[in-house]
C-alpha cells in the first residue's frame, strides 16, 4: 500500500489470493475535482488492449446545479473529445457514496477498481466511516489501480 500511495505512476495492487481472469469491466471512481486526462489516457490504453468496458463514478461534495453542470461537462469531454462514448457514467454525492460505490462494484461485476490517490486520499475525503486507501486496497477482492 505504501508503494501505491507514494509512487507518481499508476500502480496495480493485486490481492494475494486473486485468481486472474479476463479483464472485462473496470470501475473508475473519481471526485469531481480529481478528473485527470492522464488517468483517462492510461485507461484508454488498457481498454484498447483488453476490450474491457469502463464505468466511471463521479463523486460531488453536494447536490446542486453547479456540481451537476460540472459533471455534465466532464462526461461530454470524456465522451466526445477523448472517445469514451461507450462508457457508463454515474454521478454520486458524498452523502450516498459509501454504500453506492460498493453496490456498483457488485452490480457491474467489476474486475478492477481504479481511483486517484494524492496528498489526501479520495476514499478518506468521501467516506464517512473512515475507510482509508490502505483499508480499501487491503480489503478488496479485486485489483485496485491507484493513480
Amino acid at each position: 500500500t505504501r508503494l501505491a500511495k507514494n509512487l507518481d505512476a499508476p500502480t496495480l495492487v493485486v490481492p494475494a489470493q486473486y485468481q486472474w481472469r479476463p479483464l472485462r469491466r473496470i470501475l473508475y471512481v473519481m471526485k469531481l475535482d480529481d478528473h485527470k486526462i492522464e488517468n483517462f489516457l492510461v485507461l484508454e490504453n488498457i481498454l484498447k488492449q483488453t476490450l474491457a468496458n469502463l464505468s466511471v463514478i463521479v463523486i460531488s461534495e453536494s447536490k446542486n446545479e453547479k456540481e451537476i453542470e460540472r459533471f455534465s461537462k466532464i462526461t461530454q469531454v470524456a465522451s466526445k473529445l477523448l472517445g469514451f462514448d461507450h462508457t457508463s457514467y454515474h454521478h454520486l454525492f458524498a452523502d450516498q457514496s459509501n454504500e453506492t460505490i460498493f453496490s456498483l462494484i457488485d452490480s457491474i461485476k467489476a474486475d478492477w477498481f481504479c481511483f486517484e490517490h494524492k496528498d489526501s486520499s479520495l476514499i478518506e475525503r468521501i467516506f464517512t466511516n473512515n475507510i482509508t486507501t490502505n483499508n480499501l486496497i487491503l480489503n478488496t477482492d479485486i485489483p485496485a489501480l491507484v493513480f
